[in-house]
Parts: C-alpha cells; sequence; structure tokens
C-alpha cells in the first residue's frame, strides 16, 4: 500500500484546492507539482518527519515545516528566507544573510 499523500489531511476545497492550516492555499499533483495560492509553482517532497522540501524555479530546494512556515530555509546557499507576500504575481521574501528582499 502506498503511503497517505503529504497533504492528504489537509481540508478540501473546490476544483482539487486544499487549504492547510500552517502552509495555506494550494493545488497537489499527482506527480509532486502542486500550485501554491502565494509561492506559486513548486514541487514538493516530504522529509519524513512533519516538513517538506520545496524545490523552486527562483530559489532551489527550500524547507519548511508547520512550526516554521513562513520561514523557508534556502539549501544551496545555507541561509533563512522569510515569505513577505506575493505581488504582481511574484513572491517577495526576505534574506536574512543579505539584509535585502528578493
Amino acid at each position: 500500500a502506498l503511503p497517505a499523500a503529504w497533504w492528504a489531511s489537509a481540508e478540501e476545497a473546490t476544483a482539487g484546492w486544499r487549504i492547510s492550516s500552517w502552509f495555506g492555499a494550494f493545488r497537489p499533483f499527482e506527480n509532486g507539482w502542486l500550485y501554491h495560492a502565494d509561492l506559486g509553482w513548486l514541487y514538493a517532497q516530504p522529509d519524513g518527519v512533519d516538513g517538506l522540501w520545496l524545490w523552486s524555479e527562483g530559489h532551489g530546494w527550500l524547507w519548511t515545516n508547520p512550526g516554521s512556515y513562513r520561514y523557508l530555509y534556502q539549501a544551496d546557499t545555507s541561509e533563512w528566507l522569510y515569505f513577505l507576500k506575493r505581488k504582481d504575481g511574484r513572491p517577495y521574501f526576505y534574506n536574512y544573510a543579505t539584509g535585502s528582499v528578493e
């Protein structure tokens, strides 16, 4: 038997969307991809505990979990990002290492 998808406990919404109490609104696909209402297209893999590794075209691999979301650890730079908001169709993050918004 296959394990349940990491998002299976998220509340079902219309048209395949899910609402997570910690991760927000997203539309998962069976191939691992999802469209997040704020972060855009991501490839998601559970970390085996309670967190998620998320691949994003602009930031590479990011890690987060229910206790830290809005904070995302960027694996290739070893830096923490904080998700600020989505504006003009693009997510914006505060990078703690550089002190800048990206």
